[in-house]
């Protein structure tokens, strides 16, 4: 790696589709309460039927693949090699069948469901993935150009495929911990922060899938449009994806961290914990020095 090298943010991709997603919203593009079958009819007879961009946002669709499933979707977005023959994300979700399963109710993560908003934010605007990153992120904020991994057919991963330098996505956290600000410029509107730092449902991340694995710190967290919360002071705000990506936004303290990392293991709990034990000691350091 070198200070210009590009490294895969994986499922870190969230929080930065997430904040196109609260952009477009306050711009009026898209409905965040508008059912997604407005907007991609093709999955009506779908588990997602019942769901809308704002489930989608912040995992709360009750959607469960079974092996076969999980198998195809990993073939459709490109991350192992194609079947025969090649099939892509939208033929994926468009296959998928059997009765609208619950929304709003606790924290459920999957991928898919980011992939499916990518293919939502297309239809309400007209416009690729990563042209709009381009135009409401990346340009105004970047000193480097990004990339977007493509699935078979071309369409964006939205779920996992950005590709950037550490300093940009430092630089995406700094203009989160301005409110939106950059300079005298703003990218995007205030309210917009705020809501991710406080939008999000303790109970449905507390009752959620992944409750108990944050323990005893659970019940001070949420998520919310792909950004993780602590709210124990001081607050933060996280992205973070497999193998070690992460990006920390403490807003009190205006401190940042970007971190790319290539674990072997794509979830590991005890480096995972030092992670952030390593990022709170950063703090300390700072903000007693």
């Amino acid at each position: 790696m070198e200070p210009n090298s590009r490294h895969i943010a994986m499922s870190a991709t969230k929080a930065v589709v997430g904040l196109l997603t609260e952009i477009l919203a306050a711009d009026g593009a898209i409905r965040l309460d508008r059912p997604i079958t407005a907007y991609v009819p093709e999955v009506v007879n779908s588990p997602y039927a019942a769901a809308c961009a704002r489930d989608l946002l912040d995992m709360r669709v009750a959607v469960l693949f079974d092996a076969t499933q999980e198998k195809s979707y990993s073939l459709s977005v490109g991350w192992e090699p194609p079947g025969d023959p090649a099939t892509d994300i939208q033929s994926f979700l468009s296959r998928l069948s059997g009765p609208a399963w619950p929304c709003g109710g606790g924290f459920a993560y999957h991928s898919a469901n980011t992939d499916l908003l990518g293919w939502v934010i297309e239809r309400a605007t007209s416009a690729k993935v990563q042209d709009l990153l381009s135009e409401k992120l990346w340009a105004p904020i970047a000193s480097d150009d990004a990339e977007l991994t493509l699935d078979w057919g071309g369409f964006a991963r939205s779920a996992g495929g950005l590709c950037a330098t550490a300093s940009d996505l430092a630089r995406l956290g700094q203009v989160v911990c301005l409110d939106g600000s950059s300079g005298s410029a703003q990218i995007f509107p205030s309210h917009i922060v705020n809501g991710l730092a406080t939008g999000g449902d303790r109970k449905a991340w507390s009752s959620g899938q992944w409750g108990e694995s944050f323990a005893p710190i659970s019940r001070s967290m949420s998520y919310r449009s792909g950004w993780y919360t602590v709210d124990i002071d001081p607050k933060i705000l996280f992205a973070m994806g497999i193998h070690g990506q992460n990006l920390f936004v403490d807003r009190k303290n205006k401190i940042v961290m970007a971190k790319f990392s290539s674990w072997p293991q794509p979830v590991d709990g005890r480096t995972m914990w030092l992670t952030h034990a390593g990022f709170d000691e950063v703090r300390r350091c700072l903000r007693s020095s």
